[in-house]
């Protein structure tokens, strides 16, 4: 899901407000600043069952007997 939220001083620092759909979701999250610029949130424990559940498609779409495949995050 994506969305445009505000950015709102909260004493010294700057804030972001979440979705209320979000609420309660993770009890912490991640933020990142990429090279370019750009500013990713997430939730660690989702994106690691979303590289899991890739993984097990990717595996399940080779065909021969199952690889014993192992990926370094990029994270």
């Amino acid at each position: 899901m994506r969305t445009v939220t505000k950015v709102i001083k909260m004493g010294d620092s700057k804030a972001v407000r979440l979705p209320r759909e979000w609420k309660g979701r993770a009890k912490e999250l991640v933020v990142e600043l990429q090279d370019d610029g750009e500013i990713l949130l997430y939730d660690p424990v989702e994106r690691e069952k979303a590289f899991e559940k890739r993984l097990a498609a990717l595996r399940a779409f080779s065909e021969g007997p199952p690889l014993d495949l192992e990926f370094e995050r990029p994270w």
